[in-house]
């Protein structure tokens, strides 16, 4: 069955990406605090690879400043990176024969961080509302974004792509 078979590889993704924060933290000198830029790189490596007739049309760009997280902003963030980023590969580019997601985090002042996913795709179909979606996924970026008590913007227009901002405090 086509669908189980694809829950089943999301749900493989969302521990893989719990993974993958546990073993930069096992590979760390400091085990509170992981540098997310190598951690963002493998993670959307490894989702490319797993979409790999998809991702041979799709580029990916990873843009983020040296920046350290401890374990209690990681594994949400990580998660919420899973989501959007597999979502684009998923539905972004049905009929294009390329296509662009970039991925980029930075602090937007000395107290906020902010996680940008965009994609530039087909957007979002128009009756597809992030924040009372009903989809596991799209559930899983509004709440864990709550969580890391950030604020949530989703810009998207069809044919012209789909923004995702999150901006939440440092500690």
């Amino acid at each position: 069955n086509k669908t189980a078979q694809d829950k089943f590889i999301e749900s493989q993704n969302r521990i893989r990406s719990m993974s993958l924060i546990h073993d930069s933290l096992y590979r760390s000198k400091d085990l509170s605090l992981i540098d997310y830029g190598s951690y963002i790189q493998n993670l959307t490596s490894h989702l490319m690879s797993i979409q790999n007739a998809q991702s041979s049309r799709v580029s990916l760009n990873v843009k983020t400043e040296n920046i350290r997280l401890d374990i209690n902003r990681e594994i949400p963030l990580g998660l919420i990176i899973n989501e959007l980023v597999t979502n684009a590969l998923k539905h972004a580019f049905p009929d294009r024969e390329k296509g662009n997601i970039t991925v980029g985090l930075s602090k937007s002042d000395d107290q906020h961080l902010q996680l940008t996913v965009s994609d530039d795709g087909s957007g979002m179909p128009p009756e597809v509302d992030f924040q009372s979606a009903e989809s596991l996924g799209l559930q899983l970026v509004k709440d864990l974004s709550d969580q890391l008590r950030g604020t949530l913007h989703v810009q998207s227009e069809h044919s012209s792509g789909t923004l995702v901002k999150l901006t939440f405090p440092v500690a």
